[in-house]
């Protein structure tokens, strides 16, 4: 007869840790769920940044090659005249 009672306490013990741990287990996956988005939606920003950041420096490096080429051409210009007057 006292394997019916270890019996019954080992399922109500199972039953009690069952829906202690179930909440915890759901929570904890939810959890893990939102730190997995924020993680991807931290590197799409990320991401965004770094782009735009680039493409502002790409601009620059346009502008200021733009701004080279005009005054080497100046120069060129002003030294061929220097030369046409020398000769």
């Amino acid at each position: 007869m006292a394997r019916p009672a270890q019996s019954s306490v080992r399922r109500d013990v199972a039953l009690f840790l069952a829906a202690a741990l179930l909440p915890t287990a759901i929570v904890g996956g939810l959890g893990w769920r939102a730190a997995e988005n924020e993680a991807l939606a931290v590197g799409r920003e990320a991401s965004a940044v770094l782009e735009a950041t680039t493409q502002r420096g790409v601009r620059t490096l346009e502008e200021d090659l733009a701004r080279g080429g005009e005054s080497l051409a100046r120069v060129v210009s002003a030294a061929r005249g220097v030369m046409d007057a020398g000769a």
